[in-house]
């Protein structure tokens, strides 16, 4: 290209390099050869005022600083993968556990394209004479197989993806706290109605909201709790219509503390509460009668109780066939001292919320755990951790099946026999708001960082479909 340019133009010419996706804001500024020295400080301050992060690369050279790095890393990969060392799925789960990201090497591969992945390495085994062994590899057990990634039928490193895309017919229903608001962050909350592919802007059902936080539906109705000021003890339950009419309260301020995530069972129609500085899980009918205490962890009239946020119930679930309820205790901020918790639906006998003896901690010394979802069928629990990386802002899954933990873990990598569950996702803003959609293979997470993601079930995908200046909290898909 740069002969094309007359030899007096030359000199203002340069290699710039932008990332993808947009949201990384490095730019790399090379040498032509000839450029001249005097455009380097001025792109530098103009990217930089325009709130990128520019990087002068000192010479000229085959590949930009990220572009010779990725490619070693590629290059080893696929060694790893060529010797049998380890599997793509090994590579990737280490790289994301270490760095925090949402793809690893391998997958990242694959969106690429295995065919390009070969030429760019073909490129720098002409150029800078590096062993020709990998790129080999992946043409010979990939490429030439038509293995091409996720662009192939055939897959790639990874097997190859069903397209299952969510009915567009369903309405995701989301939560915003209101914190963005500081004019009024106590009573600016939204509940909001958007679409799973993120294409229809979110439409307000309901305003000024006191922090609502948890939100799912029932019997065509809507539920949400409202937290009210932090421990004032006003905190409310919710209702509307799936169109936003007729709001009405189901649960005063004061019948419950603190509400957090709300459930619903649909098969004896219940619905179902953690209450934060209520320490303690609730049980009420859609129109807020049989209100039943089912765990007490303290008394919120006494301060060290209060206090002490081991004993803070936040997310909640419930297994109507095995009938079972499950719930997160977050602990402190960052603490690692979350646990997730399971009892029986039924208190037993003669027992009471503050003593029952069938509690059981499934799962301890988590960053701080907030929503849950179950998988009934598989009873396959699924949480989001808010904590810090690399164990936080994180969605994970584990089997909760009576007996799971005796079975061989086969197939399953070092970091997750060593936690006793798997990180699917990672790389969120303080994880709050999950969501299944088994039927279509999905999963909604949302974050106070002002961002809705969708991703496959096995942590693939991921994609943010809406992104504003909120703070999202709980999720529902009707």
């Amino acid at each position: 290209m740069l002969s094309a340019v007359p030899p007096p133009d030359q000199p203002r010419i340069l290699n710039m390099h932008f990332f993808m996706p947009p949201a990384v804001r490095v730019v790399e500024l090379m040498t032509c050869g000839v450029t001249h020295a005097a455009i380097f400080p001025f792109l530098y301050a103009e990217l930089t005022r325009l709130k990128l992060s520019p990087v002068v690369v000192k010479k000229e050279s085959t590949g930009f600083l990220f572009n010779r790095i990725w490619a070693a890393i590629k290059r080893e990969c696929l060694t790893v993968i060529a010797e049998g060392v380890g599997s793509p799925e090994d590579i990737d789960g280490v790289w994301t556990q270490m760095f925090g990201s949402q793809e690893g090497p391998c997958r990242i591969m694959d969106q690429v394209g295995l065919d390009t992945v070969a030429h760019i390495e073909e490129h720098y085994i002409e150029e800078r004479g590096f062993n020709p062994s990998a790129r080999d590899f992946v043409v010979r057990e990939y490429v030439d197989k038509g293995k091409l990634g996720k662009k192939s039928q055939s897959g790639g490193l990874y097997p190859p993806q069903p397209e299952n895309p969510p009915s567009t017919s369903q309405t995701l229903y989301i939560l915003d706290l209101g914190l963005t608001n500081l004019s009024a962050p106590l009573a600016s909350g939204r509940v909001l109605a958007g679409s799973t592919d993120g294409k229809t802007p979110l439409t307000p059902l309901s305003t000024f909201e006191s922090l609502p936080d948890g939100i799912t539906a029932l019997s065509n109705r809507l539920y949400w709790t409202a937290m009210g000021p932090p421990s004032t003890n006003t905190g409310s339950i919710r209702s509307s219509t799936l169109s936003g009419g007729d709001i009405t309260t189901i649960l005063p301020p004061g019948a419950v503390h603190t509400p957090k995530q709300i459930t619903a069972d649909r098969t004896n129609s219940f619905l179902y509460v953690s209450d934060r500085e209520g320490m303690r899980v609730l049980r009420f009918r859609p129109d807020g009668s049989d209100l039943t205490v089912l765990v007490q962890n303290g008394d919120f009239n006494d301060p060290e109780h209060k206090r002490d946020q081991t004993r803070w119930c936040v997310g909640i679930a419930v297994d109507p066939i095995h009938r079972l309820l499950y719930w997160s205790q977050k602990g402190p901020s960052k603490g690692s001292q979350g646990r997730i918790m399971r009892a029986g639906l039924d208190i037993p006998r003669v027992e009471t919320a503050e003593n029952r003896s069938d509690i059981e901690t499934l799962f301890s010394g988590l960053p701080e755990p907030t929503d849950l979802e179950l998988d009934v069928e598989t009873e396959t629990l699924y949480w989001c951790d808010r904590g810090e990386l690399p164990l936080g802002n994180t969605v994970n899954c584990a089997s909760v099946a009576r007996g799971a933990e005796a079975e061989v873990e086969e197939g399953r990598s070092e970091m997750e026999r060593k936690l006793g569950y798997k990180i699917i996702l990672s790389g969120l803003h303080e994880a709050i708001g999950l969501q299944l959609d088994l039927g279509n293979g999905v999963i909604y997470a949302s974050d106070l960082g002002g961002s809705v993601y969708r991703f496959n079930i096995d942590g693939s995908g991921k994609e943010r479909i809406y992104e504003a200046e909120c703070a999202f909290a709980g999720i529902a898909l009707v």
